[in-house]
């Protein structure tokens, strides 16, 4: 999957994201963890968090970490609060260490990916800009899917002329409609020995049919096979067709 997303220069990269976006993240493994944060993901709160609380996006961490108004809540191993009997009935041990736990990796989000800072509109001014030049908007926000952060970086001094200015004359075919349905999976997901997968599926028996193992030179993830997915779908299909992806 990287290797292909690499190929056509295509990453995760949005401007910005509005705070239910943030709050739908995976945790795990997050794209916006701090490069300089030591977190790590197969420790004994993380697999309590994983396993004991079902944690899976932001969200669910926040909910975890979060003490409001909790009669008879201290932040103690043996905290008689209804919380934290919860928690310990569930399977956690320490549900204090947890959450101290689950609040490093919230401090560890950076400020465009924390759903607890609303990122600032930037205000750079553009100066002695060319004559019917539009400068570029660094404000632009997600409003409705993950799949708007999807972006293709392109040098323009490699794009053929030709390929910018082509288009479809009178006597060509039109245009097909190619529908396909794509996910990924991951056995052991979260852990050192996970594997994992895409599949992109077009009908039955249909030849163009894909099953894809991920390389292990890659990051070995659910959220990595479904990008996966997306990716062979895209360039199994020709340029000239309209490609409608379905994916959950």
């Amino acid at each position: 999957m990287l290797k292909t997303a690499k190929k056509y220069n295509t990453s995760f990269a949005p401007l910005k994201l509005p705070r239910d976006l943030k709050l739908s993240l995976p945790i795990w493994n997050h794209i916006g963890i701090n490069d300089n944060a030591k977190i790590r993901y197969n420790d004994r709160w993380a697999k309590c968090q994983r396993h004991n609380h079902l944690i899976k996006t932001v969200k669910d961490m926040l909910i975890h970490i979060t003490i409001n108004n909790v009669p008879r809540h201290h932040e103690r191993k043996n905290c008689a609060c209804t919380q934290c009997k919860e928690y310990r009935r569930i399977g956690c041990q320490n549900p204090k260490e947890c959450r101290k736990a689950g609040r490093k990796i919230m401090e560890a989000l950076g400020d465009k990916w924390n759903p607890n800072i609303d990122s600032a509109e930037e205000t750079t001014q553009h100066q002695n800009l060319p004559q019917d030049t539009t400068p570029f908007n660094a404000n632009i926000a997600i409003k409705n899917h993950l799949k708007e952060g999807f972006r293709i970086f392109a040098n323009t001094s490699e794009l053929d002329e030709k390929e910018l200015t082509h288009t479809r004359t009178n006597n060509q075919c039109e245009t097909n409609h190619v529908t396909t349905y794509t996910d990924g999976s991951c056995t052991n997901n979260g852990y050192e020995n996970a594997k994992a997968g895409s599949g992109v599926w077009y009908g039955q028996n249909d030849a163009r049919n894909i099953a894809h193992k991920l390389p292990q030179n890659v990051e070995q993830s659910n959220n990595a096979g479904e990008i996966a997915a997306v990716l062979l779908a895209v360039k199994n299909t020709h340029p000239d067709d309209t490609l409608t992806i379905k994916t959950d």
